[in-house]
């Protein structure tokens, strides 16, 4: 529960910007939430582990997917005592940059996180603990080969052609 409510709270530290609720902290929705509970609250009991370590979220246009994914992008990495390898991966170049791009305008948004990190060759570093945000594509010629991902996000996985990216 603990864990579920400081994601909530960290999510609140990005802000809307666009739109009607430009400006605003980011409230999450009730299915947001439900997916965070069981992303980040169910737990192994023998080493505290997360039980589900993968998720597969499919919803409809306009029901802020890549803010979201930005978020846990965000949490993982800048919360993790340990470096952390973020990878947001998509077919082509302009649908990995969608969530990359999403962290970027949520980071630049957050004062929590003002002056803790930087962007620099295509990648977002995080001063505390190592951690990096990469957007990786087919297109690129770029893959998460050999990379030990702490997280990897496959947006648009329908788009993709094969599932090289993923696998």
């Amino acid at each position: 529960q603990d864990e579920v409510e400081d994601f909530y709270w960290f999510a609140r530290e990005n802000k809307h910007t666009e739109g009607v609720l430009a400006g605003q902290p980011v409230e999450l929705t009730d299915f947001q939430l439900f997916i965070s509970a069981n992303i980040f609250g169910f737990k192994k009991k023998s080493n505290g582990a997360r039980r589900f370590r993968k998720v597969y979220i499919q919803l409809a246009r306009k029901n802020a997917k890549s803010q979201y994914l930005a978020i846990v992008s965000e949490y993982i990495a800048f919360l993790g005592d340990e470096k952390q390898r973020v990878f947001i991966a998509g077919w082509t170049r302009d649908q990995s940059s969608e969530v990359y791009e999403a962290v970027k305008t949520g980071i630049q948004s957050s004062e929590l996180l003002h002056g803790k990190w930087r962007e620099a060759y295509g990648k977002i570093e995080i001063f505390r603990n190592g951690s990096v945000i990469i957007p990786l594509s087919k297109e690129a010629r770029k893959s998460g080969d050999g990379k030990h991902p702490s997280v990897g996000i496959v947006d648009e996985y329908h788009a993709h052609e094969t599932s090289e990216i993923y696998d």
